[in-house]
């Protein structure tokens, strides 16, 4: 299975997806803000983030950027709310594999991850 990072500023939003990819055998790291997440990609090296866009440090479309330009070997889904397409449509042009929109749902998680690692 897969080592996954969710990059998320909702402690319930992130729990909710780790708990998911867990059950179904990934390993996840989770960071709560955009640097720590930086800082944890560089550790750790995951081959895939769950990456929200609106974080209060940096960014989802800046660690996007970061991740591209210093790892790009992870596979990037970015997390988004509803009403975010132009972020969505930007995201992609960076590099991103796919796209979740929130609230999460798990059926949502599974195709997002099917689509770029085949699982």
């Amino acid at each position: 299975m897969s080592k996954i990072i969710i990059i998320e500023d909702s402690q319930k939003d992130q729990d909710f997806l780790a708990n998911i990819l867990k059950k179904a055998g990934h390993q996840v790291i989770a960071a709560s803000d955009g640097q720590t997440g930086i800082f944890l990609c560089l550790e750790k090296r995951p081959d895939i983030a769950f990456l929200d866009v609106m974080m209060p440090d940096i960014n989802g479309i800046e660690v996007l950027k970061w991740i591209r330009e210093e790892l790009p070997e992870i596979k990037v889904i970015l997390c988004t709310g509803a009403g975010d397409g132009s972020l969505v449509d930007l995201a992609m042009r960076l590099g991103a594999q796919g796209y979740i929109v929130k609230p999460y749902d798990a059926d949502q998680i599974f195709m997002s991850l099917q689509r770029i690692i085949g699982v």
